[in-house]
């Protein structure tokens, strides 16, 4: 007897120019968008941090980290998706992601996703792939943290 492949629960997020789609057992929680207070130093992505729930969490810009856009990328409908790292080589536990819009939960099925003829050259992007009709960006997360983590701490 053949056994369908189970069901994922993410959350796909509108950012300026794409959307993002992780896990949704990633994700901790969705928070207006305040300034975050920013850090002396740093790429344009990485945006500051903010305090959540006792942790100072940096705020990045994924469109921005992955070379999607050059332009500002807050805008008056910005959020923040605040994820849990799940790496244990790092002292960053959670990371916030600036994202345009509510995010909505998606379930997929294995051919939810269709990959595009194109690729990124950017180290933080798993893939690119559409789904409903819309351009989506699978973030590699270890990547991501790994350049939050480096854009900190080898100042």
């Amino acid at each position: 007897m053949k056994s369908e492949a189970p069901e994922i629960r993410a959350i796909l997020a509108p950012l300026i120019q794409s959307h993002i789609l992780v896990p949704s057992n990633v994700v901790a929680e969705v928070i207006e968008y305040s300034k975050p207070m920013p850090y002396e130093h740093g790429p344009a992505w990485l945006l500051g941090e903010l305090e959540w729930n006792a942790w100072q969490v940096p705020i990045i810009s994924y469109a921005l980290l992955a070379d999607i856009t050059r332009r500002d990328p807050v805008t008056s409908d910005s959020r923040i998706l605040i994820l849990k790292t799940l790496t244990e080589e790092t002292s960053l536990n959670y990371l916030g992601v600036l994202i345009k819009g509510l995010p909505k939960l998606k379930k997929l099925s294995p051919d939810a996703l269709t990959p595009l003829e194109k690729s990124s050259d950017s180290s933080v992007v798993y893939c690119l792939a559409t789904m409903d009709e819309l351009e989506v960006m699978v973030p590699e997360l270890e990547e991501v943290t790994r350049s939050v983590t480096d854009a900190l701490y080898d100042q």
